[in-house]
């Protein structure tokens, strides 16, 4: 654990020793060290653990759980699946550890999902929303514009897939937002081959007052197990230069490799990027 490359950028916040025998469930690290730990675990530890892992599925429902929470923006999709991803963290843990009870914290995180409407009063009293409706109708439109215009013309790639009934994974709530039946089957894959979402940044340009970013694009694939992607370049290599409005995500990630060095390159990131 403590060999393990952690990436430049997270130098700072590598955990130190690790104390077991803290009363209070802790580990004797802080919150950015904590942080750093969970989120490389799968990568230290992924190559040695069987994929249908009861207890590693706990792991990942929790870092499910905090990609959504560490993100800057989401969708209200998400906090639907938010909520039913906490139930099921909950109800796997005292599956596992029945002769454990939740703390507090676990209460806490029940709430989560509501957090932001109990916001909502202060923006009604901080903003100013007269024609809301033409501004959002306005935004929506530009959004489907670009999605069509972006869509990719081949089906997704992914690994094997199995049919699954709906209602076995989630509830009316998540078919609505599908739009189909909670009786219909759909398709599950541990990994699926998506729009590029990382590119390998080589050169920053300034032109004209402008930023520009050179970037060579790369593949990427979401690995369940490793709760990472798994990225590589792109055959032949192909550059973009996009200017710095055109970002999905501002921050930068190092790529790294599992513990047992499979010749593969992950990048991990403790919130999800939409």
């Amino acid at each position: 654990m403590y060999a393990f490359n952690y990436g430049y950028l997270e130098k700072k916040n590598m955990p130190t020793n690790i104390n077991l025998d803290c009363g209070d469930h802790g580990i004797g690290l802080n919150d950015s060290q904590t942080l750093c730990f969970i989120t490389n675990i799968p990568l230290i530890f992924g190559d040695l653990v069987p994929e249908d892992d009861l207890h590693w599925r706990l792991l990942l429902l929790l870092l499910n759980i905090l990609n959504i929470m560490f993100s800057y923006s989401i969708t209200e999709g998400m906090t639907v699946y938010l909520k039913y991803l906490i139930i099921e963290h909950h109800q796997l843990f005292k599956e596992l550890y029945p002769s454990n009870n939740l703390i507090p914290k676990h209460h806490y995180m029940v709430h989560y999902p509501r957090i932001e409407a109990k916001h909502t009063f202060f923006k009604d009293c901080v903003n100013n929303f007269k024609n809301l409706t033409v501004s959002l109708v306005q935004k929506h439109q530009f959004a489907v514009a670009y999605h069509w215009e972006c869509l990719a013309s081949k089906a997704v790639e992914s690994g094997p897939v199995k049919l699954c009934l709906l209602e076995t994974l989630y509830t009316e709530d998540i078919s609505a937002y599908l739009h189909i039946d909670s009786q219909a089957t759909v398709n599950l894959t541990h990994w699926a081959l998506m729009k590029t979402v990382f590119s390998k940044l080589t050169s920053i340009i300034l032109h004209d007052g402008n930023v520009f970013f050179v970037l060579v694009e790369h593949e990427t694939c979401f690995h369940d197990h490793f709760h990472a992607f798994q990225v590589r370049e792109k055959i032949p290599k192909k550059i973009l230069v996009l200017e710095k409005d055109r970002l999905r995500h501002f921050k930068s990630f190092d790529a790294q490799m599992s513990y047992e060095y499979d010749s593969h390159f992950y990048v991990v990131s403790e919130s999800c990027i939409i």
